[in-house]
C-alpha cells in the first residue's frame, strides 16, 4: 500500500514538473504556475501560424477534442467526483528548455558542449536537427568497391585541418582522434601550387588582406570601394597575363564555392585574413590541407554527439524548426508541428549556415540587418567528386605525376585523396562544377567530365576507375550553400549588425554556424570557435534554470527529453516522497491545476500525452 502510494505521488509530480515554470525552481503555488501557463497559451494563439496549423490539423484535433469530451462526460457521470482531477486529462505537450540549438553540426554540438562544461544542466539543452544524423556539412561516404567494402571512407564535406587551426587541433586531442598527413609528391614543393607568374599577385593579396580587421571588416580602409567590386574585377584591373587571370579566377572554386566574378573583393580579402593567408589556404604540407582524419572527418561530430548524449543532452532528429515566436517576457516559443510539440526556451542558437536562417520565420521579425544578411546569402552548388582505383597508380612509373595538378577543362585542381593505408585504394578528388550535368541529376555527366580531365592530363593510358562517388550540395533547406560567401554590397550593408550579433528584443537568439567565426571562416576550426562563442554569449546572461535534471526525464541517446518522465531519484530541491505532510498538499495542488487547466487541452499544440513523441535517437 505504501509503495503504491509513493508511485502515485511520483507520477503526479512528474506531470506537474512539465507544466511548472522551470526558471522558478521549487513547486511554487498553483496560481503562479497556472498564470505562466495561460500566458503561454495566449502567446501561442497570437502566433500568425496558429490558425493555419489549426486548419492543417483539423481532423486530428477534432478527434482529440471528441476524446476529451467523452472523458468529461464520463467524469460528470461519477457522482463521487464533484470536480475534474488531473488523471482525467492528458498532459499538455509543452516542453521547457534553457537552450534550444537548431543544427547538429560541429557549431551546434560545440555550443552544447561548452554549456555543459560550464555547468549548464545537460537536460536543459535540446539539439534539433533536420537530418537523421549529426554533422551537418560534414559527412563520411563509404567506399563500396568490393575489395574495400566497409573499410574506407571519403569525406563529402569538410575534410582537412592545418596549421593555425588551434581550436580543432585542441579538440582532436581531447577526443582522441587520429590524423594523417595528406600525400603530396616529394618533388612537388608547397609553393608549386602557384605558377611563378602568379606568386607576386598572391603576395599582394596577402598584403591587402592584412589591412582588414577580423572582427569588423567593414571598418577596413577602402572597405566600401572593395565591397563594390568583385574579385574578378580586381584581377582584370591588376593582372595582364591571361594565364594568371585564369589561375586566380578559378582559385576560389574549391575554397569559397564560387568563381571570382561572384565574390565581393572585400569579402575575399576578409576571408584570406581569416584563414591567415592566401598562400596558406591554397597549400598542402604545412598549410590548410595538411592533414586528414584516419576515420574520416565525421568522427568529430559523432564523438561530440556520443559524449553529449551520454551526459544527458536531448536530441531530436528529422525535425525542422520553421517558426519562432518571441514573447514580451523574453521567452521563445518554438512549435514543432511534425512532432505536435511546442518548445519554450530562454535561448535559441541557430547553428546553420547564414543562408539557412531565412527558412525560419521569426515573429516579430528580426532586425532588417539580420534579415538582410540571411536573404542576401547566395545559394550555390558544390560537388566533391571521387574516382576510386585499386591503387594510387599516378604515384608510380610511367606517370609519376605531382599532385595536386590542374586540368583546364573546368575541373580545376585534382587532389590525391587516398586513405592512409598502403593497402588501401587509390582515390582522386576534384571540386566539380555544380551546374555541370543539370544539377543533382547530372551525376553521369560529372563523372564523364572528371574522367575526361584525367585523360586530358595523363593521356589515353589512364586506368579505368572502379567506382565514382560524389557529394552534391545544392540549394536545399538545411544546406543553402555548402561553402559561403557574400556578393558585393552585402558585407558593408548588413554585416555590422546582421552577421553574428545576438538577435531578438531580448538578445537571446544566437548564431553558431561556421561562417560566424572571424577565424577560419567556414572551416571545421571555425565551427568549433563559433560554438564556443555562442555558448559564451549565453553564459553571460547568467539565467540558468534551477530545475534539477532528475525531473526532466531520460534524454540524450534514448531521447526522453521530448516526452518527460523520471530519470533519476529526486534531487535535493525536489519533493520528498517520505514526508507524509507533502502528500496531501501535492494532491491538492494537482487537482487545482486540473480544474483550472481543463479548458486548454483542445489546443492543437497540446495534443500529446506524457511520454509521447520521444526524440528520435541517432544510431
Amino acid at each position: 500500500m505504501r509503495l503504491a502510494l509513493i508511485v502515485t505521488v511520483l507520477q503526479l509530480y512528474v506531470v506537474f514538473a512539465q507544466v511548472r515554470n522551470p526558471w522558478t525552481g521549487g513547486l511554487g503555488g498553483p496560481r503562479k504556475t497556472i498564470g505562466s501557463t495561460l500566458d503561454l497559451v495566449k502567446s501561442v494563439q497570437s502566433h500568425p501560424k496558429y490558425h493555419s496549423l489549426q486548419q492543417e490539423k483539423k481532423d486530428e484535433v477534432s478527434a482529440v477534442s471528441a476524446k476529451f469530451q467523452a472523458q468529461r462526460k464520463a467524469t460528470k457521470a461519477q457522482p463521487q467526483q464533484s470536480s475534474p482531477t488531473w488523471d482525467n486529462y492528458m498532459a499538455p505537450s509543452v516542453h521547457h528548455y534553457h537552450t534550444v540549438i537548431v543544427g547538429a553540426g560541429v557549431g551546434g554540438l560545440m555550443t552544447a558542449r561548452s554549456l555543459v562544461h560550464s555547468g549548464v544542466p545537460p537536460c536543459s539543452i535540446l539539439v534539433v536537427e533536420g537530418r537523421d544524423r549529426v554533422g551537418g556539412r560534414i559527412i563520411n561516404l563509404p567506399i563500396r568497391s568490393k575489395a574495400y567494402l566497409g573499410s574506407f571512407v571519403v569525406e563529402g564535406g569538410g575534410t582537412w585541418i592545418g596549421p593555425t587551426q588551434d581550436a580543432i587541433i585542441g579538440l582532436n586531442e581531447e577526443l582522441g582522434l587520429e590524423t594523417f598527413e595528406t600525400f603530396y609528391s616529394p618533388e612537388f614543393p608547397p609553393e608549386a601550387v602557384w605558377s611563378d607568374e602568379a606568386r607576386p599577385f598572391v603576395a599582394e593579396i596577402d598584403r591587402l588582406a592584412q589591412s582588414v580587421p577580423l572582427e569588423n571588416p567593414w571598418d577596413a580602409p577602402g572597405a566600401r570601394e572593395w565591397d563594390s567590386i568583385t574579385f574578378a574585377d580586381w584581377i582584370g584591373d591588376q593582372v595582364q597575363d591571361t594565364n594568371v587571370q585564369e589561375e586566380l579566377f578559378v582559385s576560389t572554386t574549391g575554397t569559397i564555392g564560387a568563381t571570382a566574378d561572384e565574390v565581393s573583393m572585400l569579402f575575399f580579402l576578409w576571408w584570406v585574413r581569416s584563414t591567415t593567408s592566401f598562400s596558406l589556404t591554397s597549400g598542402l604540407r604545412d598549410a590548410a590541407q595538411d592533414k586528414r582524419y584516419v576515420k574520416g572527418s565525421a568522427a568529430v561530430p559523432e564523438k561530440l554527439y556520443q559524449s553529449l548524449a551520454e551526459a544527458g543532452v536531448h536530441f531530436s532528429f528529422d525535425t525542422r524548426v520553421r517558426s519562432v515566436h518571441q514573447s514580451p517576457n523574453g521567452l521563445l516559443t518554438i512549435p514543432l508541428t511534425n512532432h505536435k510539440k511546442m518548445l519554450i526556451a530562454k535561448h535559441l542558437v541557430v547553428a546553420l549556415g547564414s543562408g539557412d536562417r531565412q527558412f525560419i520565420e521569426f515573429t516579430p521579425p528580426l532586425s532588417d540587418s539580420h534579415e538582410g544578411w540571411a536573404r542576401s546569402w547566395p545559394s550555390g552548388t558544390s560537388v566533391k567528386g571521387f574516382l576510386v582505383y585499386d591503387s594510387p597508380w599516378w604515384r608510380e612509373a610511367p606517370w609519376n605525376s605531382p599532385v595536386p595538378f590542374n586540368v583546364p577543362n573546368g575541373v580545376g585542381a585534382v587532389f590525391d585523396y587516398s586513405p592512409q593505408s598502403d593497402r588501401g585504394p587509390g582515390v582522386l578528388m576534384a571540386f566539380l562544377p555544380g551546374d555541370a550535368g543539370a544539377g543533382p541529376d547530372g551525376r553521369a555527366a560529372r563523372e564523364t567530365l572528371f574522367r575526361a580531365a584525367l585523360t586530358l592530363h595523363f593521356g589515353n593510358s589512364v586506368p579505368i576507375a572502379g567506382e565514382y562517388i560524389e557529394q552534391y550540395w545544392g540549394p536545399e533547406v538545411g544546406t543553402w550553400n555548402c561553402i559561403g560567401f557574400t556578393p558585393p554590397g552585402v558585407l558593408t550593408e548588413f554585416g555590422p549588425e546582421g552577421w553574428r550579433q545576438p538577435a531578438g528584443h531580448a538578445h537571446n537568439i544566437h548564431f553558431a554556424g561556421s561562417d560566424t567565426s572571424a577565424v577560419w571562416f567556414g572551416y571545421i576550426d571555425g565551427a568549433v570557435r563559433a560554438g564556443n562563442r555562442a555558448a559564451g554569449e549565453i553564459l553571460e546572461a547568467n539565467d540558468h534554470w534551477k530545475v534539477p535534471c532528475e525531473f526532466r526525464g531520460g534524454g540524450g541517446k534514448h531521447g526522453g527529453g521530448m516526452g518527460g518522465g523520471l530519470h533519476k531519484v529526486f534531487g535535493e530541491d525536489g519533493f520528498n516522497p517520505w514526508d507524509r505532510s507533502d502528500w496531501a498538499s501535492l494532491k491538492n495542488i494537482m487537482d487545482v491545476q486540473a480544474q483550472r487547466m481543463h479548458h486548454v487541452f483542445s489546443a492543437p499544440f497540446f495534443t500529446g500525452g506524457r511520454g509521447a513523441g520521444r526524440a528520435r535517437a541517432h544510431h
